[in-house]
């Protein structure tokens, strides 16, 4: 019992060292390892050593948001169209489709003037 214990703390102290031994080794091509962290190269996100690199994660992550709002509200606007061509006069299925286009149409508003707001927003900060 004694001598497993010893055997698994020098495995788990061979990987320690080992571990520590290659740490600083980054993949050929595309990282930087001057910091002795391994930071990839050419990914498009914002310089870390930049000016105030939250504020773009948080731009970028809003625009993003708002593009996904902006095609949700645009399928929504088609689906509703649909509903209302298919409704065959039936007119609960017809006022149905007229009440999503218009939360459709709401929606792209909203989506757009989200867009509108962040880039004066970023323009009055800039």
């Amino acid at each position: 019992m004694k001598n497993k214990k010893i055997l698994i703390f020098l495995i788990i102290g061979l990987f320690f060292f080992i571990g520590n031994a290659l740490a600083v080794t980054c993949p050929p091509g595309g990282f930087d390892g001057s910091s002795g962290v391994c930071i990839p190269t050419g990914t498009d996100l914002p310089d870390p050593g930049g000016e105030d690199p939250l504020a773009d994660v948080i731009n970028n992550v809003m625009q993003w948001l708002l593009r996904i709002v902006g095609v949700i509200a645009i399928i929504a606007f088609v689906i509703s169209g649909m509903q209302y061509m298919l409704a065959s006069g039936d007119q609960n299925m017809m006022e149905m489709g007229k009440r999503n286009m218009m939360w459709s149409i709401v929606g792209v508003i909203v989506a757009l003037m989200g867009m509108v707001i962040l880039i004066f927003i970023q323009s009055m900060l800039e």
